[in-house]
């Protein structure tokens, strides 16, 4: 499990960029990251801008960062961060200022695929009152949507120097299962490898039943950890629990045994995720540790807790939690304040909050989300009867879209169905699938299309 400082790190890459200047800032000055960092089992796709079903969106343009002093009980704005958004909603540029020396840092700027994913950042610096160059990522994806290259690059004698570069193979199996990640390392000359992801599945079956990780030495692959016996549940796909191994010279063995629940939060509608981590002792296993992470449904987070066993009694790992609390921006637009805390004991052993981070949102604009002239827009397709217990009718608007291609894919990211033609409308046949929640992908010629929800009872 990452620590907090991964945590916050990991948010800060995601939202205020990379490079020299990003690493100036002080270490409590960050932010967690977007996405769950309970470490998911299986490469996951990335799709996290399609605005497919809304209009209009309201965002932020400016955010103030401030520091906390327990000295002063005060909190101290040290940054602001303005942005600008294209015609879908997406930050296109970052602006951020120094606030203590009131003099702008840095200039980031986005460019994104049809499906709203970065594929090249990059990051200017502020040089005598001019942008200069400075460092820039690129990442590439394959059609499932897996990232199959990531590459940093810094601005050296007046040209990109390549500082460090990551690439993934993957082997896929029926349905686009994925059965193998290889992650390469370029060294500058050459690509070599470095670790390797097995998947083991059942049958035709979509989901893996064990994942095995590999590090790679000068005598080849060798295997370190797997994760064995994998289930899930049956209504969303989503694990349920596994054992965890470690590899000896000669065997597998366990080390602990993870299982998982799911729940929604009544008031706040956000969606909550529950380990527990069982150690094995030699005679069976003893609960040692509590895992708890809530996300908004936007995946805006709010809470990483983490809790261990001492002496029968269950203490919050004050150095692996994270808390966070907002104020709604009343026209639907996030947050105009939004508050990071810490967790800590006082030396009679009460548990209290500690004020770490606050961001203020303010600026907020209306964005009416358009595209380019060959997407389909998702009043042009509809799925019916959903939820659908064996079949799937799918018809397109005749006026708006005449042919598209159909994918469906189950919340791991795998392709479990496929039309390479639609013309019109069409009955899909889903008695093959398990129950759960499926992503229907509806794509024109040269467009993102459009991505729904259906229900497979």
């Amino acid at each position: 499990m990452k620590n907090l400082n991964a945590i916050l790190v990991a948010g800060l890459l995601l939202c205020a960029g990379f490079g020299a200047k990003a690493q100036t800032r002080p270490t409590n000055q960050v932010k967690p990251p977007l996405q769950n960092s309970i470490t998911p089992l299986l490469p996951q796709t990335l799709n996290k801008q399609l605005h497919a079903t809304q209009t209009t969106i309201r965002v932020p343009q400016t955010e103030i960062e401030y520091s906390w002093s327990d000295a002063t009980a005060t909190w101290t704005p040290l940054y602001e961060h303005n942005s600008e958004y294209d015609n879908h909603g997406w930050r296109s540029q970052l602006t951020t200022k120094d606030l203590t020396e009131n003099k702008l840092l840095s200039l980031i700027t986005h460019q994104y695929d049809a499906q709203g994913r970065d594929t090249l950042l990059i990051m200017q610096e502020n040089e005598a009152g001019a942008w200069v160059n400075a460092t820039r990522a690129r990442t590439k994806y394959n059609d499932q949507g897996h990232v199959t290259y990531m590459a940093t690059f810094r601005w050296h004698n007046a040209s990109w120097q390549l500082v460090h570069a990551h690439r993934y193979n993957y082997t896929y199996g029926p349905g686009d299962r994925v059965e193998q990640v290889v992650k390469q390392l370029y060294g500058g000359t050459t690509w070599t490898n470095a670790d390797k992801e097995e998947f083991s599945y059942t049958g035709n079956g979509t989901l893996p039943e064990s994942k095995t990780n590999y590090t790679h030495t000068e005598t080849g692959w060798t295997p370190t950890q797997r994760f064995a016996n994998i289930t899930y549940n049956l209504t969303d796909q989503r694990e349920q629990s596994y054992v965890k191994q470690t590899r000896t010279s000669t065997e597998w063995q366990n080390t602990s045994f993870h299982t998982f629940t799911y729940t929604t939060n009544s008031t706040t509608l956000a969606n909550i995720t529950e380990e527990e981590v069982h150690r094995y002792n030699g005679t069976g296993t003893v609960l040692e540790r509590k895992i708890m992470e809530e996300y908004l449904s936007n995946g805006h987070f709010m809470q990483h807790k983490e809790e261990v066993l001492v002496n029968g009694q269950w203490l919050v790992d004050t150095e692996n939690s994270l808390l966070g609390y907002g104020i709604n921006e009343p026209q639907g637009g996030g947050f105009t304040e939004f508050i990071y805390q810490t967790y800590s004991y006082t030396p009679q052993g009460n548990l209290i909050y500690v004020n770490l981070a606050k961001h203020m949102y303010s600026d907020f604009i209306n964005i009416t989300v358009t595209g380019a002239a060959d997407e389909i827009p998702a009043t042009a397709v509809m799925l019916y009867p959903n939820p659908s217990k064996d079949l799937l009718h799918i018809a397109l608007a005749a006026t708006t879209t005449q042919e598209a291609m159909v994918s469906i894919y189950n919340l791991t990211g795998q392709k479990v169905y496929e039309l390479a033609d639609l013309r019109g409308e069409a009955t899909i046949n889903l008695a093959h699938l398990p129950g759960g929640i499926y992503l229907v992908n509806v794509k024109g010629t040269n467009s993102a299309g459009v991505t729904k929800k259906i229900v497979k009872q």
